[in-house]
Formats: structure tokens, C-alpha cells, sequence
């Protein structure tokens, strides 16, 4: 993937685009092609199963809470793509009816938002108050689900929140 991405970089940088460096322009398209490959990885599974409407459910909610607290990552592009296309398929599978369990897992995630995100924003006088803002969104997020109850967006909210939960430095890149 990654090499593919190069590639198209190459050839779009070639073409004139040169308003961007070609590191940074290879590094979007990796991201881009990566995010691309959970999605349709996840929804042909969805489909294929009977849970497309889940998988999506799944998809917007983990990556909405995602973008808005940051978290671990893999080592690997690789190693990324299998891991969220399986953790995404395996959410959108899950048969969780109790509401009990649906909120238990709603408070851990809005537990680990609270205490662990964002986890990419400096502590700095300018970045408090982009901390406060990511942070009262993604909590918002989060809540919102208390009002909907869907056991997809919970699992989703939980997952992500396992990765805000700090950890050691060597199992996974910065």
C-alpha cells in the first residue's frame, strides 16, 4: 500500500503539483488508500453477512471518535488495515441486546475520554483550550449515544476507548 502510494505521488508531483513535498503528499495518499481498504474490507463482510447497516454504524462512530481523541497505532500500515478491518467486522457482529451492558459500555468509553483524550494535542496555552474543545466533543460524541442506545455505536466507543488507555512505547509507532 505504501508503495503504491509513492507511486501515485510520483506521478501526481510529476504532473505539476508541486505545491506539496512529495514525503508529505505520499504520506496522504497512504492514509487515504488505508482507510479506503477498512471501509471496503469492512462493508463487503457487512454485506456479505446481513450487518451492513451495523458495519457502518461501527465505521462512523469508532472513526468520528477517532479523529476527534487520537490514540495508539500499529507499527505497520499493514498491521493497521488488518486490525481495524477485523476489529470493525468483529463490532459489527457482536450480538449485544442488554442495556445494562450498552451503558456499561457507553461510560467507559465517556470514562476514557474524560480521563485520557485528546492524545495529540500539546498542554500548552494554546492547545488547552483546543484539549477542552476536542475533548467536549468527542464527550459529547459519546453521550449521545446514552440517548440512542445502539449497542454498534457502544462497542465502537468502547474499542476506541481502550486505545486512548495509555501504554508502552514499543508496541506500537508514535
Amino acid at each position: 500500500m505504501e508503495k503504491l502510494a509513492h507511486r501515485l505521488a510520483v506521478r501526481i508531483h510529476a504532473a505539476g503539483s508541486g505545491t506539496v513535498p512529495l514525503p508529505v503528499l505520499a504520506n496522504g495518499l497512504t492514509h487515504m488508500l488505508m482507510s479506503l481498504t477498512i471501509v471496503c474490507v469492512s462493508l463487503f463482510v457487512g454485506i456479505l453477512t446481513g450487518r451492513a447497516a451495523e458495519t457502518v454504524i461501527c465505521l462512523f462512530c469508532f472513526s468520528t471518535l477517532r479523529r476527534l481523541t487520537g490514540g495508539r497505532h500499529m507499527k505497520t500500515v499493514s498491521r493497521c488495515v488488518a486490525f481495524s478491518s477485523v476489529l470493525m467486522i468483529m463490532l459489527a457482529h457482536l450480538p449485544v441486546r442488554d442495556e445494562t451492558v450498552i451503558l456499561a459500555m457507553n461510560l467507559f468509553g465517556l470514562a476514557c475520554v474524560l480521563l485520557f483524550a485528546p492524545t495529540f494535542v500539546s498542554t500548552e496555552a494554546g492547545g488547552r483550550r483546543r484539549r477542552l474543545l476536542l475533548k467536549a466533543a468527542a464527550a459529547g460524541l459519546v453521550c449521545g449515544n446514552f440517548f440512542f442506545a445502539n449497542a454498534q455505536a457502544a462497542l465502537a466507543f468502547a474499542a476506541q476507548g481502550l486505545l486512548l488507555i495509555p501504554g508502552r512505547k514499543e508496541e506500537c509507532a508514535t
